[in-house]
């Protein structure tokens, strides 16, 4: 996996908490995309296999959590005074950094973590995209049959 760390900046001006953004909502973008089109091409309804249904399940619930991630990066970057600053502090909710020592994480939310998930959620929600779109080939969702009642009658004499 590609190094997530932008190369350093020339002297006077420091752009890679844009690029970051930049990237970081790109990202977001496509997990968005990505989801919409495969929920748009399956269609899943009632009588769709249930392998199809889970697979897609878990592939969307892998790309949320892709997005959520992101989210973090992007809602924390924004705010971020410098990129130094940004790259070792924590991307938590404010409410967890309130939480007296005892009681917060022990594991602190730092870019690198969260670009972690971010990234391995994506990849892997898109393994199981992929699986998904097999298994919908070799298990289609049978066609809805309509009855049709035809009554016929003799015309008249």
């Amino acid at each position: 996996m590609a190094d997530p760390t932008p190369a350093e900046p020339k002297k006077g001006e420091d752009k890679r908490l844009d690029r970051i953004q930049t990237y970081t909502n790109f990202h977001i973008g496509l997990y968005a995309a990505l989801f919409a089109a495969v929920i748009g091409y399956l269609k899943p309804t009632e009588q769709t296999p249930v392998e199809v249904r889970v697979l897609l399940a878990i592939s969307c619930g892998l790309l949320l959590l892709a997005g959520a991630a992101g989210g973090i990066i992007a809602a924390n970057v924004t705010t971020a005074e410098s990129y130094e600053k940004f790259m070792k502090q924590s991307l938590a909710p404010r409410k967890w950094k309130e939480l007296p020592e005892e009681g917060a994480p022990k594991a602190k939310l730092t870019y690198e973590r969260v670009s972690l998930v971010e990234h391995s959620a994506f990849w892997a929600g898109v393994g199981f995209l992929i699986l998904t779109l097999v298994a919908s080939v070799y298990h289609p969702t049978p066609a809805p049959t309509t009855a049709v009642q035809v009554t016929v009658t003799a015309p008249p004499r």
